[in-house]
């Protein structure tokens, strides 16, 4: 099989992609290195927004570079990757209110594959 060549259009979109995850990661080392998260639920709740965000947004172009030949893939990547950045974002929720044990996180981690499944399972 050979692949396809890629467009001016997806190379824009890429390129967007990349610079706002490494923006989200430059705001992610600001919010950690300036923000004390001890006592503090605003602080927390910025930090694992933050987070989540930037890891989102680094596995949106990704996911999409992978999936790119089908149509439809660069929402289906930014959906994916959007509940890999909630996921992340509630498990870092979780840890800073010292509830995060193994049960929960594997309840979240095997909800967020029935939602994908069941998006997925739509067409």
């Amino acid at each position: 099989a050979t692949l396809r060549r890629v467009s001016a259009r997806e190379r824009t979109i890429t390129t967007i992609m990349v610079i706002a995850a490494i923006t989200a990661w430059l705001v992610v080392a600001v919010v950690f290195t300036l923000v004390s998260p001890v006592g503090d639920a605003g602080a927390q709740l910025s930090g694992a927004i933050a987070l989540g965000t930037a890891i989102g947004l680094t596995l949106w172009p990704l996911l999409w570079s992978a999936g790119r030949s089908h149509p439809g893939a660069l929402v289906t990547s930014a959906r994916r990757a959007a509940l890999a950045g909630l996921v992340v974002t509630i498990m870092v929720v979780l840890r800073a209110i010292d509830v995060s044990v193994l049960p929960v996180a594997l309840f979240l981690v095997i909800g967020a594959v029935l939602v994908e499944v069941a998006f997925s399972m739509r067409r």
